[in-house]
């Protein structure tokens, strides 16, 4: 979904079970506030795509991409394993974005 982020990633030897795994296990617990977290899962719980969350992982990704890019290759694990979800309307664009991710991604 987006190249060259990829290779950037790719290139620094930054694979995603580095930084993500916690995302995917606790499908954000860990990023956010109680009250956007509860927000989240409601809109995720919602949806019937059962991957949906994933969409918000590479919004999450795409959203700090110019940080990210920026950063060395012994910067990157600790940048990206401290990404968060600062608030509800953080969120709400995360959501807004992954949406329109999932519906151009093909099955």
């Amino acid at each position: 979904h987006d190249p060259s982020l990829s290779t950037f990633l790719d290139h620094h030897e930054i694979m995603p079970e580095l930084f993500a795994s916690g995302w995917f296990m606790t499908i954000h617990a860990n990023k956010c506030d109680q009250n956007t977290l509860l927000h989240l899962w409601d809109e995720i719980l919602l949806e019937n795509d059962t991957c949906f969350h994933y969409f918000i992982d590479v919004e999450i990704l795409r959203q700090n991409r110019s940080d990210i890019m920026k950063k060395s290759q012994e910067e990157l694990p600790q940048f990206l394993v401290n990404l968060i979800i600062e608030d509800r309307d953080y969120a709400r664009r995360l959501l807004k974005e992954a949406r329109k991710t999932s519906i151009n991604t093909p099955i």
